[in-house]
């Protein structure tokens, strides 16, 4: 499950989920380009106890409202949802 962990700026938000996909990281990472603006697997820090994910908003497409924002984050974890689901149906009995 996606958890978001902290805003690191006000467009930037970071969120972790267990590592039990880590070893399909670079598939959800092109995967991701697809959900939001900015999306991308911190394949620096992520590891087999946790995947750090990143989502980052483009000030200059909207105005970074905190409804804004909500919307943003919300349909995120739907696509991140989405992208893991299929990953565990196709590679994972």
């Amino acid at each position: 499950m996606l958890n978001l962990t902290r805003t690191i700026k006000d467009n930037l938000f970071e969120f972790t989920d267990d590592g039990i996909l880590f070893n399909y990281v670079d598939d959800m990472d092109s995967r991701l380009k697809k959900c939001s603006e900015k999306a991308w697997i911190d394949k620096e820090y992520s590891n087999r106890n946790e995947i750090y994910v990143m989502l980052e908003l483009d000030p200059s497409k909207h105005e970074l409202t905190e409804t804004y924002k909500v919307d943003e984050i919300e349909s995120f974890r739907g696509c991140y949802d989405k992208i893991t689901e299929n990953i565990k149906s196709n590679f994972i009995s």
